[in-house]
Order: structure tokens, then sequence, then C-alpha cells
């Protein structure tokens, strides 16, 4: 069986991989890669509160509109009545 190399690092990869290399360089490099994960992860939990936001109000829309066609249908009925 042949072992595929990984082309990503997950984030304890990467504080694993600061730990080894002690240059100025990899220390800089490490830190704006754990930044970046940081900014990543917060980034995706707006993403998700967005998402679920405008869920809601997609569902008080319909909400909206069933209670509005409700109305113009008794609306309609008392024209058609009279």
């Amino acid at each position: 069986m042949r072992i595929k190399l990984s082309f990503v690092f997950t984030e304890q990869e990467i504080a694993m991989l600061s730990a080894v290399f002690r240059s100025d360089v990899a220390i800089r490099v490490s830190i704006r890669i754990m930044d970046t994960f940081v900014k990543v992860r917060k980034y995706m939990a707006n993403i998700s509160l967005l998402y679920r936001l405008l869920n809601a109000m997609k569902i008080r829309q319909i909400n909206y509109k069933t209670e509005t066609d409700d109305s113009f249908e008794i609306v309609f009925e008392y024209i058609s009545g009279i």
C-alpha cells in the first residue's frame, strides 16, 4: 500500500511544527498560520449565524404570505358575494 503525503495541516499539527522548527521565520510563519485558523473559525461561525438568521427570516416571510393570502381570500369571497 502506498502512503499519500498530506498537502494540508491541522491546527494542532502546525502547533507541533512550531515546536520543532525554531528559526525566527518558522516561528513568525507558524503564528500567522495559527492566526489564520482563528480567523477562519470565526468566519465559519459568522456564516452559520447568518444562515440561521436568513432561515428564520424565510420562515417569517412564508408565514406572513400565508396570512396575507388568507386575508385576501376573505376579501375576495366578500366581494364576490355582493
